[in-house]
């Protein structure tokens, strides 16, 4: 209906709905429950504008009160709606510019545009009030014009996935270019600059709503163009096909224009028939469907959607987390490991990489590796619950364990090598009563521990910081003072016990 209102061309309207529904770029957002979000933009959006071209030719008010209240349900759905003011202010200057106005459209001209532009700017108020208006920030121009040209190079890939929608793949990505010296930099201007000097060479033989599209084109990938980052991590940035969603809609349009312009001229030059015509038309929508279906089966299993995601760009941390957590979910905890450490690799700090490893290796039965992983996480944020959640779960095991440990070797110690795993049981089961901060019960099991094998160095060392810990400072140091003067240490060691009393004497 909007590309009909536009044109004023039923068959390049149909054509153009049709092959807006069933071709395969739109596949993410459609087989996705994230991208309910995209869908419900782009049909207010549609219906919106739809509205307002109503409003204009009718001068009713109450089409245009029906466009704003559909702008804003668009608002709502996703913040990418906040072109519609600039495609308004395009529609106006491009399609009905001052002197082809009617006296009633030009009243209404700035009318129209200011009602679109005062919603959009009360949008970035309630937004900025609520605290929902960060994300990245680009620490130089320089970084900022290396990620616009590599959107660029984005536009290019666009424009080959609509003529020729093959290497489909979820949450598609791009690394920034480094530098400007690199070929891509200067082989990706110079594409633009060509298809710029040839748009604007046709530009005068075109019509005005075929202008129009290309403002509304251009309006739409302006708002994921990098100039504001949607960004993957430090180093790529986010080049999804559903970013094709909005644009989409004009360049099919063009594009449908331009081949039922050819089409005609070739059948009124008799060159082709027009069944061989609409047979071909017929056969591509056919191609399109096949591939769309294709993506929807990979999509409906969330491994191998993310794993073909991952073969084609295993830099995509938005991809490798949801992979190595689709394994987990199945059971794989080798494989999620695996991936969790591959996340690792992209973002070292990575706190869902960090605590999904730890999980990985716990679910193996791997408890203190696990564990290492959580206490790499220097700031959870919003994962601290799940964070410490998992880190009770493994101390709780781990104890579990050595619990049962001790139970198996009670009773039974009949030479030195039992004794020095019970001992070291005891020891063990110390150091998690000491890190969840039952220190008490750490200090009773060093010194069983320490009962078992008189002269256990680390069972001495943790039972004197234990008696730091609860600030009892003269055992400490009769435990320090102890472990010099009865057990032989190394030279760091020794430089540690040497620091630590002249702290404690000295009561600092």
């Amino acid at each position: 209906m909007l590309v009909d209102k536009l044109l004023n061309n039923r068959a390049a309207g149909v054509l153009t709905g049709l092959l807006f529904a069933v071709h395969p770029v739109h596949w993410e957002q459609v087989t996705n429950i994230p991208g309910r979000s995209i869908l419900l933009c782009g049909l207010f959006f549609f219906y919106s504008f739809w509205m307002f071209l109503k409003a204009v030719g009718s001068g009713k008010t109450r089409y245009l009160l029906i466009s704003l209240i559909l702008y804003c349900l668009s608002l709502l759905s996703k913040e990418s709606a906040v072109m519609m003011p600039l495609c308004v202010i395009a529609y106006f200057w491009i399609v009905l510019p001052k002197g082809q106005r009617t006296q009633c459209q030009q009243q209404n001209a700035g009318f129209f545009s200011n009602s679109f532009l005062i919603i959009t700017i009360a949008y970035f108020l309630c937004r900025e009030y609520l605290g929902i208006s960060g994300g990245f920030k680009w620490i130089s121009i320089e970084q900022t014009a290396l990620s616009v040209i590599t959107f660029l190079k984005a536009l290019v890939i666009y424009l080959r996935l609509v003529m020729i929608p093959a290497g489909l793949y979820y949450d598609r990505s791009l690394d920034i270019f480094s530098s400007f010296w690199e070929v891509q930099v200067a082989s990706t201007i110079v594409f633009w600059l060509i298809a710029l000097y040839f748009i604007l060479k046709k530009w005068p033989s075109f019509t005005s709503t075929t202008k129009f599209l290309f403002a509304w084109t251009a309006i739409n990938f302006a708002v994921v163009s990098q100039v504001i980052p949607v960004k993957v991590s430090y180093f790529s940035i986010s080049t999804a096909e559903h970013f094709l969603y909005m644009p989409s809609v004009a360049i099919l349009a063009i594009t449908i224009v331009f081949v039922m312009n050819i089409a005609k001229a070739l059948i009124e030059h008799k060159q082709a028939k027009k069944s061989i015509i609409i047979l071909g038309a017929a056969g591509l929508y056919l191609f399109y469907i096949i591939v769309t279906i294709n993506q929807v089966i990979i999509s409906s299993n969330q491994m191998t959607m993310f794993k073909q995601s991952f073969d084609k760009n295993p830099r995509n941390i938005r991809v490798i987390t949801p992979l190595a957590l689709s394994y987990a979910y199945a059971g794989m905890y080798e494989e999620a490991e695996k991936y969790y450490k591959e996340s690792l690799k992209v973002e070292p700090g990575n706190v869902r990489g960090l605590i999904g490893a730890g999980r990985a290796l716990f679910d193996q039965g791997k408890y203190w590796h696990g564990l290492a992983y959580y206490n790499k996480v220097v700031n959870a944020g919003q994962f601290e619950s799940m964070l410490n959640e998992n880190k009770r779960a493994a101390y709780q095991e781990i104890e579990k364990r050595y619990e049962e440990g001790l139970k198996n070797l009670k009773g039974r110690i009949i030479n030195e090598a039992q004794k020095y795993d019970l001992a070291k049981l005891h020891y063990s089961l110390g150091v998690v009563y000491h890190m969840t901060d039952r220190t008490d019960k750490a200090i009773l099991e060093y010194k069983r521990a320490i009962t078992v094998r008189p002269n256990y160095q680390e069972s001495y060392m943790n039972l004197a910081a234990a008696y730091e810990t609860t600030g009892q400072k003269e055992k400490a140091i009769e435990t320090y003072n102890y472990i010099l003067s009865s057990i032989v240490l190394d030279k760091d060691r020794l430089a540690y016990i040497s620091k630590r009393l002249e702290i404690l004497q000295s009561g600092r």
